[in-house]
């Protein structure tokens, strides 16, 4: 059998990959900025089945935040260009919203915040010095599927026999929308091997519908469509 099949026949390495699932989880939920989650008084009954609208329900996002996430990337860029937003000011309300979707929905395999912050006040610094924009992309947050490579970052595509590839470089994807000014903020749960119909693997889970969260999100860019569902037009 390849090495790269997820094989739970034999317990020693069941508990092995175990052990590594259990540090995937938790290295994604250490990524979330706790004080953008919902408060429990605002997490939906058991029997609500609808969460979509929920970002427009809770105080966590502003009026600014909710108008700033929905507006078109055109847009973004355009009001970044001309001083009407920052970078850091877009980014926030981005990964605001971004948490509340996944919070919900279980869609991001890992938030980038740290070092979107970080590119964000460089992006604001470099407008504030020139009054020029870093590219046609400056400031513009951009969701990331797993499987594209991060330089640093564990790099799986659904398979726990991969929890150990840390890629020593950004894919050529990656580093093109660096390039243009765009800002990777988060990465997002896709089905083992992109190859399921339905967002799931034994790393993070399901992926699930806004709509019914019975249901579960397609394949193979569920995390990417439910982030897009919730409205954070990435």
């Amino acid at each position: 059998m390849p090495a790269f099949v997820n094989d739970i026949s034999d317990p020693e390495k069941f508990a092995l990959w175990s052990d590594k699932i259990e540090a995937a989880k938790k290295r994604r939920d250490d990524s979330v900025i706790t004080e953008y989650l919902l408060e429990k008084s605002e997490l939906p009954a058991s029997d609500r089945l609808d969460v979509s609208k929920i970002p427009y329900e809770t105080s966590k996002l502003s009026e600014a935040d909710v108008a700033i996430t929905e507006l078109p990337a055109p847009e973004i860029v355009g009001k970044i260009a001309s001083g009407e937003l920052t970078s850091t000011e877009v980014l926030t309300s981005f990964l605001k919203r971004a948490t509340i979707a996944h919070q919900l929905l279980n869609c991001a395999t890992e938030f980038l915040a740290d070092e979107a912050l970080e590119a964000a006040k460089e992006l604001d610094e470099y407008y504030k010095e020139t009054g020029k924009t870093k590219g046609p992309l400056h400031g513009l947050p951009v969701s990331i599927k797993e499987h594209v490579s991060i330089k640093g970052k564990v790099t799986n595509a659904g398979y726990v026999a991969l929890l150990d590839n840390i890629t020593p470089e950004d894919c050529v994807t990656v580093k093109v929308l660096r390039e243009l000014g765009a800002i990777p903020f988060v990465r997002t749960n896709e089905p083992q091997s992109l190859m399921h119909q339905d967002s799931t693997n034994y790393i993070t889970g399901t992926t699930c519908n806004p709509f019914n969260t019975k249901l579960s999100s397609s394949g193979s860019s569920g995390g990417e469509v439910q982030l897009l569902s919730m409205d954070v037009m990435v």
